[in-house]
């Protein structure tokens, strides 16, 4: 799981409005909840908009990394536990 308060990923965190720590499925709820007022597909008007482009992809980079911090962070754990 991801650790709350981590600093390194504060950003990240707060650009999805999840909180820090928090488990999957809430992250995955926080992620579609951010991406869909962006979405070309169910926003046309913004399809040529290149910041929405930009925010939307930064929002996507936020979720892939808090997504690899947690993967990590488990793979760690069970190796420690052998």
């Amino acid at each position: 799981m991801n650790q709350p308060g981590n600093a390194g990923f504060a950003y990240d965190y707060a650009l999805l409005r999840a909180t820090p720590g928090c488990d999957l499925d809430e992250l995955k709820r926080c992620y579609r909840l951010a991406v869909r007022g962006l979405h070309p597909d169910l926003n046309p008007e913004l399809a040529s908009d290149s910041a929405a482009q930009d925010a939307l992809s930064e929002l996507t980079t936020a979720y892939r990394r808090l997504l690899d911090e947690d993967d990590t962070l488990m793979c760690a754990i069970l190796t420690a536990n052998g």
